[in-house]
């Protein structure tokens, strides 16, 4: 553990577009410009550059080492902030993705805390001034007899019309500065964390952040975590060249890898207990996760399922991978398996809420199911669980099956389609 209060590290997993990740790195180091003083911290800016192809098809050469050059040091005050670039390539032997890249950044950082967030995000003025001013009022002048976890704020997402939205307490890293020595504590890194080397890139910080807040929230007594909620402390402007835009079907590539951090976020959560003998009865807490997890895993299957069906209709049809699709469905089985164990304790009222929050309070892009009710699904209906045991050609050939109407669900075997029919028989 550093316990290192003199400064804070801020951590950018780096990939992509040098424009856009200059504004990332220079919205960091003119955080705290000005003579260095006893209200002044130190900066230290770590990026982890995964250029990996870039740097095979230059001689090793990093275009993000322009952040170590004069003319990017002449931007910022050089007094107050620290730039370190670690090449991916070199160090590790090839991509760690961001998911690595924040967790082996922390290990390295210098300070104690670090501000982890996306090379195309922008960190707001201030921030860092604000976490800092939070950490020396609670924790270095002792006005809390807890250590901090994590600080944040809302993070402010604008879309392509201008219009903005205020993400706060989110699954997602989201500028949040983190105290590496919570993670140092209970051995929350690289291995622990990332045990399928898959999940360093697609739900990543989901996997994390679930984690790490699960053993938050069991060690309460001792730590603690503050928001922020009125203070912007980021923001996400339009990246239309990340991966996620310029794919349509990102999402469902994303699913299988989500699924499958699910899984291991609660194979975490499982253990957590076990060291700690905490018996199922006592943590609602877990019970909740898995309930919500396999619920979010059922709509995202017959996402997948509808984007595939609705190829026909396309002239940029989604074919998956098969990996893609055996990720998917072996997940949300075990997702479904795993909530049988508690299925007969959790109220309905539950039950609805979840379905209810999942639908209207998540990114979930399908809620309307052809097969049945999420009741038949875990009911193990013979339809749903055929679904859950179709190989990669069974599924190809059961979506060019399905009926669409101008793109929208209608399936001839659907709930909805079986009444119209039922009514108008004569």
């Amino acid at each position: 553990m550093k316990n290192n209060y003199d400064g804070i590290s801020v951590i950018i997993p780096m990939y992509g577009d040098l424009k856009i990740n200059t504004k990332s790195v220079f919205s960091a180091a003119t955080q705290c410009l000005g003579k260095l003083n006893e209200a002044h911290p130190r900066v230290e800016i770590i990026i982890m550059a995964d250029d990996i192809e870039y740097q095979r098809e230059h001689n090793g050469k990093s275009e993000f080492d322009y952040f170590l050059s004069k003319e990017f040091r002449q931007l910022y005050d050089t007094d107050n902030v620290d730039v370190k670039v670690i090449h991916n390539l070199e160090k590790f032997g090839g991509h760690i993705y961001q998911g690595g890249g924040r967790l082996f950044g922390m290990e390295i950082a210098k300070y104690s805390f670090c501000i982890l967030f996306d090379s195309d995000d922008i960190l707001a003025p201030l921030t860092v001034r604000m976490y800092w001013d939070i950490i020396q009022k609670e924790l270095v002048n002792k006005n809390t007899k807890k250590n901090i976890y994590k600080i944040g704020g809302s993070f402010i997402s604008f879309d392509s019309n201008g219009y903005y939205n205020e993400i706060n307490k989110s699954i997602w890293v989201q500028e949040y500065c983190y105290n590496s020595d919570f993670f140092s504590k209970f051995k929350l890194n690289d291995d622990t964390i990332y045990t399928h080397k898959v999940n360093r890139k697609q739900g990543e910080d989901y996997l994390m952040c679930q984690i790490a807040d699960y053993t938050y929230e069991h060690n309460m007594d001792k730590w603690i975590a503050i928001n922020i909620d009125d203070i912007g402390i980021g923001y996400w402007i339009p990246n239309y060249d990340s991966l996620s835009r310029r794919d349509p079907y990102y999402g469902q590539h994303l699913s299988g890898s989500t699924m499958n951090s699910s899984n291991t976020i609660l194979d975490y959560m499982e253990y957590y207990n076990k060291k700690h003998k905490i018996v199922d009865k006592e943590d609602e807490i877990f019970k909740h996760r898995v309930l919500n997890m396999t619920i979010y895993g059922y709509f995202n299957l017959f996402d997948f399922l509808k984007t595939v069906g609705v190829g026909k209709y396309s002239d940029n049809p989604y074919i998956p991978l098969e990996e893609d699709w055996e990720l998917l469905v072996h997940n949300v089985a075990k997702l479904r398996m795993r909530l049988l164990k508690y299925y007969n304790e959790i109220q309905y009222a539950d039950i609805e809420d979840q379905l209810y929050a999942t639908r209207h309070m998540s990114d979930c892009r399908c809620c309307n199911v052809w097969e049945g009710s999420f009741y038949d699904f875990m009911d193990g209906k013979d339809n749903m669980m055929n679904i859950l045991n179709m190989d990669y050609k069974a599924m190809m050939d059961y979506c060019k099956e399905l009926k669409f109407d101008n793109g929208a669900v209608n399936e001839i075997h659907s709930k909805q389609a079986m009444a119209w029919n039922e009514r108008h028989k004569d």
